[in-house]
């Protein structure tokens, strides 16, 4: 999502610190959670909590489809991508490294050889409000259930157009493919 964006600057500045994080990005009133799917089901696993944005604030589902192929982007690809888009800022440089550290840990040499269709993922590419997402009401879980997890299926739940993103500005608009 970081090389395709418009504004990759914004994007890393607002990537989360630690691999555990509700969103992958959180940009204050805006939040993206970026989804992957080696399939063409679009299908994603969600915590619970991920589908309800906190008061105040928007949050998006950016899904992807991961096909695997021979000869595509490796990880480390993406990382060389990302670092020459943001080359002008050498405290991002670091902190994207970090990130990428941090959530790969030890798979980082196993995933450094896997390689991706990036035309399946770029063409693939959508944001999906959490609103329209279904979803289990919290309300409905039993007194003392928690880390609640599951699958859906996004095939069917429109996405958010690119246009309108961009009319949202923010962490919104940077995460529009340039």
């Amino acid at each position: 999502m970081i090389v395709m964006s418009n504004d990759p600057i914004e994007l890393v500045s607002a990537w989360h610190v630690e691999p555990t994080d509700m969103y992958d990005f959180n940009g204050g009133q805006f939040r993206i959670e970026v989804k992957t799917s080696a399939s063409r089901r679009r299908t994603h696993h969600f915590r619970l909590e991920q589908l309800q944005a906190p008061t105040g604030s928007e949050a998006l589902i950016c899904s992807l489809i991961t096909e695997r192929v021979g000869g595509g982007a490796t990880v480390a690809d993406l990382v060389t991508e990302i670092e020459a888009l943001i080359a002008d800022r050498p405290d991002l440089v670091v902190r994207a490294e970090t990130v990428i550290a941090e959530t790969l840990g030890s798979e980082w040499r196993s995933s450094a050889h896997v390689t991706f269709d990036r035309e399946v993922a770029s063409e693939s590419l959508r944001f999906i409000p959490v609103a329209d997402i279904p979803s289990i009401p919290v309300e409905a879980l039993p007194a003392g259930v928690s880390n609640v997890h599951f699958e859906v299926s996004l095939g069917a739940v429109p996405a958010t157009s690119f246009d309108d993103l961009s009319t949202k500005g923010g962490l919104f608009a940077a995460a529009v493919p340039a």
